[in-house]
């Protein structure tokens, strides 16, 4: 039998600037199989994400339940750790506390921003940035988006 893919909604803002939880409650009991957030503090007044550096193991674990009612659950990379340049390796570095974050929650899928680099930049270097994001993922249970 074909199972349809999980509908889910990105918890950015919704209503009048709910908190995170909220929001996911509200996506929850809306009936979307998955939900997606931002691993980004965000900007106050405009929205919320939650930032892998200030969510410490027992906010971890309370998250993780939270979201496990989820048959979908992706987290989005901060804008500022864009793959980018002659020289990505360090925005990869960069993000593995993003995926180790996102797998602590369950997630299985990390979006991830990049910019096509020009012609110019050396292929070798974006394909060992590529190589090690795809390392770090797997070590975290992940797929990159």
């Amino acid at each position: 039998m074909l199972r349809c893919p999980p509908v889910c909604m990105m918890a950015w803002r919704i209503g009048d600037r709910l908190d995170l939880g909220t929001q996911v409650e509200w996506i929850q009991e809306a009936g979307f199989d998955g939900v997606g957030f931002h691993a980004a503090t965000g900007v106050p007044g405009s929205w919320q994400g939650l930032d892998p550096h200030r969510c410490d193991s027992a906010e971890r674990r309370r998250w993780r339940h939270r979201l496990s009612a989820f048959r979908a659950v992706e987290i989005h990379a901060p804008f500022a750790l864009t793959l980018t340049g002659a020289t990505p390796m360090p925005v990869v570095d960069a993000l593995a506390p993003v995926l180790a974050f996102a797998g602590d929650l369950g997630s299985a899928v990390v979006t991830v921003h990049a910019e096509v680099p020009p012609v110019s930049v050396l292929p070798e270097a974006w394909r060992s940035a590529l190589h090690r994001l795809d390392a770090l993922a797997r070590q975290n249970s992940l797929r990159v988006g």
